[in-house]
């Protein structure tokens, strides 16, 4: 049983007349009496967090979203924080709040792919200190305690034309361009890290990082602030977590796909490491979990949990994403 959300939005004022600790009270009573029992019970020991992509849709059904969470041992939201949302602080205070009360940390995070382009620094920069700058008005007992940075330039269409060029001809060119674009990923993920750590109190900062760059064999590699090392060594370098993402359909091969990452993570002055699995039903079938239900994400979370559990800079997993977990669980 799922806890309804009210389908519409209470008056203005409403949310923040509504005591956190009444929220909590009936969602800690709700959970109690329909909280699943015995040998089927979700894991409460792995370090799981949530990618939320529809924000703003969600505010309307808060409680739902935090049962959900608490459902599935959810310890981190990476929540999209975008400029509509930022206009929505209320909510997003209340949130924020309610979720801290659960044990449940939020990230605000950044998806715009072309803030990886040097041109675009300035506007993905703003959206950091837009979201700073709310943070710090927060009144409830919850803040931000991270941003998280979902901008992937190897989805850049530049990016892919160059990748393209090179598998195909080996030209030099193509690896520069591709050199070039990482680069400029590496300086606004840098200067967006600064900006957080800044801070008082710092927020963490973790970086999404595809797990074929780190690949033996891999052309992903450039010369960063006179270092010449792979773009995820890089990233490792800046960043206090590095979140693999390793999609795929198969969940005992899942951990595998980080194996490369979780040994950097052992070197001196590296970030952790999360491994992210897809179950998303809008993803090709070879790159998601969505097909074999919750018995094909358990089961790829409890592999990536005993693979890695016991290494030096394991940070835990990451689920893509809330609404395809919600499909699964009330569907």
């Amino acid at each position: 049983m799922i806890l309804p959300g009210s389908g519409t939005r209470p008056a203005e004022g409403h949310f923040r007349n509504t005591s956190f600790a009444v929220l909590i009270f009936f969602l800690t009573i709700f959970l109690l009496f329909s909280a699943p029992a015995g040998e089927g019970q979700i894991p409460s020991d792995q370090n799981r967090a949530l990618y939320v992509w529809k924000l703003a849709d969600e505010f309307d059904r808060m409680e739902e979203l935090l049962t959900i969470c608490e459902a599935a041992s959810i310890k981190h939201l990476y929540l999209a924080v975008s400029r509509e949302v930022l206009t929505m602080g209320t909510d997003l205070d209340l949130l924020v709040g309610s979720a801290a009360l659960l044990g449940i940390q939020c990230h605000a995070v950044l998806s715009e792919n072309t803030w990886a382009l040097a041109e675009n620094h300035g506007s993905g920069l703003q959206r950091v200190q837009d979201i700073l700058a709310l943070n710090r008005t927060f009144t409830g007992p919850g803040r931000f305690a991270g941003i998280h940075i979902d901008v992937e330039v190897h989805s850049l269409p530049e990016f892919k034309a160059a990748k393209s060029l090179y598998k195909q001809t080996g030209d030099p060119l193509a690896l520069a361009a591709m050199q070039d674009l990482m680069g400029q990923w590496l300086d606004f993920v840098d200067a967006a890290t600064g900006l957080a750590r800044a801070e008082i109190p710092p927020l963490g900062v973790n970086v999404i990082a595809p797990q074929w760059f780190l690949k033996d064999g891999s052309p992903y590699s450039l010369v960063w602030r006179t270092v010449d090392q792979n773009v995820t060594l890089h990233l490792m370098g800046i960043v206090d977590e590095i979140v693999v993402l390793a999609y795929y359909h198969k969940p005992t091969k899942i951990a595998k796909r980080a194996s490369e990452e979780m040994a950097a993570a052992a070197l001196p002055g590296m970030a952790a490491v999360r491994v992210a699995i897809n179950i998303s039903h809008k993803s090709l079938p070879v790159e998601t979990l969505w097909y074999g239900g919750l018995a094909a994400m358990e089961e790829a979370l409890a592999h990536i949990q005993s693979t890695y559990e016991n290494a030096a800079g394991y940070a835990g997993t990451a689920i893509h994403m809330y609404e395809s977990l919600r499909m699964l669980l009330t569907e």
